[in-house]
């Protein structure tokens, strides 16, 4: 049967796991709400220190209700796991450069008002595009082609 191993490490509280995550030393975090905030807005903490790119690991299946209203991020790039994103990536005015999971199956009112964003790469998997990309002034190509 297969087995799951798991290790845990104690640590200086939200900030220094997230900090861990960022690094890549660990996978998951677990951290205060508030701190998350003070993560993502580049504020408290985290003053100056604001959130502009997300490289997404691991075995995600679905994304949902993530990412909304950050005026600092850049760049996102989304494991190959990833089916479906949902309601997620909303008001992201610098976002410029997004890589799509090549599992994608359905994209649901996501990227939405990503004022910056020029060109997007949808892979062949995704059978589904809802409500999404409204308001991107910048959009220039939606390019449906197969990805290697």
């Amino acid at each position: 049967s297969d087995k799951l191993s798991v290790s845990v490490e104690s640590t200086g509280a939200s900030k220094a796991n997230i900090q861990l995550v960022d690094a890549g030393e660990n996978q998951m975090a677990i951290v205060q709400n508030d701190v998350m905030d003070y993560a993502y807005n580049g504020t408290d903490l985290f003053a100056g220190e604001k959130l502009e790119n997300i490289e997404l690991n691991g075995n995600l299946k679905k994304i949902t209700s993530c990412f909304h209203d950050n005026p600092s991020l850049k760049n996102i790039k989304l494991p190959d796991s990833v089916e479906n994103v949902c309601c997620s990536f909303e008001k992201c005015a610098s976002l410029e450069n997004v890589v799509l999971s090549k599992a994608l199956q359905k994209i649901d009112r996501s990227f939405i008002t990503c004022i910056s964003l020029k060109d997007i790469v949808v892979p062949d998997s995704v059978e589904k595009i809802y409500g999404s990309f409204k308001k991107c002034d910048s959009l220039e190509n939606i390019m449906l082609s197969m990805l290697p």
